[in-house]
């Protein structure tokens, strides 16, 4: 896929019993590079390169990562990223969201933590 003229490969990989997308830049096609994402922890935030069932909203420039059980209710974790405008080889978690314990499509999201924008700068650079 091309998001903002930056060449990506997303592939959904086998882990044992469960499986996760993950992704690679293209820059090189001769050597993919594996892509990290940021996640919530316990004690802050961590990286993974297999963050979950990933999905592109291409209208809203955003990229969601889901987790979750197959056990029936269970909550599902959302994170939301986009490409960093800095350095298009990193994503930038924006939004985590939660679901309620539920089966099957439908579930309602409620964000649990949301990026805040930067202020805008003030006086002299």
């Amino acid at each position: 896929m091309k998001v903002a003229g930056h060449r990506l490969a997303l592939m959904f990989c086998r882990l044992s019993v469960t499986g996760s997308h993950r992704a690679f830049d293209l820059s090189d096609v001769i050597r993919p590079k594996p892509m990290e994402f940021p996640y919530v922890a316990l004690d802050g935030f961590g990286t993974t390169d297999t963050p979950g069932f990933i999905t592109w909203r291409e209208e809203a420039g955003l990229f969601q990562a889901e987790t979750g059980s197959d056990l029936c209710p269970s909550p599902h974790l959302r994170h939301v990223y986009r490409l960093d405008a800095t350095s298009r080889e990193s994503f930038v978690v924006v939004r985590v969201e939660v679901s309620a314990p539920a089966c099957g499509a439908g579930q309602e999201w409620t964000t649990i933590w949301e990026a805040k924008p930067w202020p805008a700068p003030t006086g002299p650079r």
